[in-house]
């Protein structure tokens, strides 16, 4: 099983431990105990990270304790204070903890995570330096590393940092909020096509007759708002005419996340990552012309695989090495890493994307300052009125 490293334990153990409980356990599989504790806890003392419980000797579980060289403390949430009350109500020298609770011993326990980790690993891209486009509701654009990178955890870099379910996997991933979200909304609010999956073929087909830039027409995709120097940024369409139609807005949308992807690439790459080659995962690894796009923008070869829901495999294959039936889980994700589609970027499409992602910077950092702030104090006189 993998080890749980102390310092990526962020929960509230003052909370927990007080109001929820815990289990204390030692013994054997044959032979052990558990009771009830609501005091201890958790730390870090001579550079070492520390848990401590106290137990009268009375009390059963101290016998097993003294008599082996460990014990679990088993945080079972406030959902089972039914469990918590007969353990620490009732002793095991009387009783059948196990008959009275439907806790077995020997239940093999398997840390899980969030579903970008486990899309990750199960596209394969566990080693330093592969890439990943996690393509779901929130695109999430990763990269697995070797540990922590100085350069990479910065603050204004505003990445986020993971370990994986695998031992020594590593991930940083940057945040594109509204990646599939603003694919849905233009689909469902625009087109008024909500829940009609097969509509998303349509716009695809209508983008792919739109060159590359959009004719101009650029989407700031800030439906869920901004962060950092542009908290106050919305969501828009900009240099519209009336010769734009659906196919080049669709495509302003699909090309408005990657100029976000830029942005990360740019990170990874000035903290030493090559960024050579890049796995497109997920719901929206299903657009080729999307996919064409991000590889022509970051400038970087992109494929999808035949298994897109790198996600649920993760979750069988590790629920199946926690129960014993694997030995090696990443030999799994390897053999099964099956490329449907490779997309080569092209040289010409990047570097003209490269000419347009300095103007929007520029556009969205500096030109638009103003005007979003006044977009926000309309949207503050609106509420005030409904109000």
């Amino acid at each position: 099983m993998k080890a749980i490293e102390p310092s990526l334990v962020k929960d509230n153990f003052i909370e927990i431990i007080g109001k929820e409980w815990m289990l204390v356990t030692a013994g054997t599989k044959e032979k052990f105990n558990t009771m009830t504790a609501s005091w201890g806890g958790i730390g870090w003392l001579w550079n070492k990270p520390v848990a401590f419980v106290f137990i009268r000797p009375e009390r059963y579980t101290y016998e097993f304790v003294e008599k082996n060289d460990y014990l679990t403390l088993s945080f079972l949430g406030e959902e089972n204070k039914k469990i918590h009350a007969v353990c620490g109500s009732k002793s095991g020298r009387n009783i059948d903890k196990v008959k009275e609770t439907g806790l077995k011993p020997g239940i093999p326990i398997c840390a899980g995570a969030g579903d970008t980790m486990q899309s990750m690993i199960g596209c394969g891209v566990i080693k330093p330096d592969q890439a990943a486009d996690v393509a779901g509701t929130c695109a999430m654009f990763c990269i697995a590393t070797d540990g922590i990178n100085e350069e990479l955890s910065k603050p204004e870099n505003e990445l986020i940092f993971n370990s994986g379910t695998l031992e020594n996997t590593y991930f940083y991933w940057g945040f594109i909020r509204t990646g599939g979200l603003a694919l849905r909304w233009y689909r469902d609010n625009v087109c008024n096509e909500a829940g009609n999956g097969a509509y998303f073929d349509e716009l695809n087909e209508k983008a792919q007759n739109v060159p590359c830039g959009s004719k101009g027409v650029l989407f700031l995709p800030y439906l869920t708002g901004g962060f950092g120097e542009t908290s106050n940024a919305s969501a828009c369409f900009l240099n519209m005419t009336m010769d734009t139609d659906q196919g080049v807005q669709w495509r302003a949308v699909l090309e408005a996340i990657g100029y976000d992807y830029m942005s990360v690439t740019d990170i990874y790459k000035k903290a030493g990552v090559p960024l050579e080659f890049m796995t497109i995962t997920e719901g929206g690894s299903n657009s080729e012309v999307w996919n064409q796009i991000k590889a022509d923008m970051l400038g970087c070869k992109s494929a999808t695989l035949e298994n897109a829901q790198g996600a649920v495999l993760t979750d069988a294959v590790i629920a199946a090495y926690a129960v014993g039936d694997l030995e090696d889980p990443s030999q799994v994700f390897e053999k099964t890493r099956k490329i449907k589609k490779i997309y080569e970027p092209d040289p010409i499409r990047t570097k003209y994307y490269r000419s347009i992602y300095e103007q929007q910077r520029k556009l969205i950092k500096d030109d638009m300052a103003a005007v979003f702030e006044t977009l926000h104090q309309i949207s503050k006189i609106q509420e005030q009125s409904n109000d």
